[in-house]
């Protein structure tokens, strides 16, 4: 069994919530909150994470690590037109229909995370939103992957 694929235990409705490790809520909010921030709010900030990191990961989702969440939004709130969903069900088809959509979003927004943490080096206020663009877009055709 994938380590992605676990009880349901820290969120209170998974189907509906989609949770984040304390830590990786704190590190989300980071880059936002100051003048020159590279997102105006954490919900931007999410789903850059979360799509850099469908990007990056494809079909392998990122494993969770800290199995303890606290709820950071609703379903509806962030994925209201299911760009995201729908983006997941296509580029990991498998595990799309084994875990809830919800878990999904948050392993590939956690590692997102770290993968922005990495893109400035661990220091928020000098992330640069265009050079992590051009990275993006430079390396998507790489097979390796091997900076995820």
């Amino acid at each position: 069994m994938s380590s992605y694929h676990t009880e349901e235990i820290d969120i209170p409705n998974p189907g509906v919530t989609i949770g984040i490790s304390d830590l990786s809520k704190a590190q989300l909010q980071s880059f936002t909150g100051y003048e020159g921030a590279a997102f105006k709010d954490m919900i931007d900030a999410f789903r850059f994470a979360v799509s850099i990191a469908i990007a990056k990961c494809g079909e392998q989702v990122p494993e969770i690590k800290n199995q303890s969440g606290t709820t950071l939004y609703n379903l509806g709130s962030f994925d209201g037109s299911q760009i995201f969903s729908e983006a997941i069900k296509i580029v990991a088809p498998t595990p799309s229909q084994e875990v809830p959509l919800t878990r999904l979003i948050r392993a590939y927004g956690e590692k997102g995370i770290e993968l922005m943490l990495g893109y400035c080096e661990g220091d928020p206020s000098s992330f640069d939103l265009d050079e992590v663009l051009k990275n993006i877009y430079s390396t998507s055709g790489d097979e390796g992957q091997g900076d995820v």
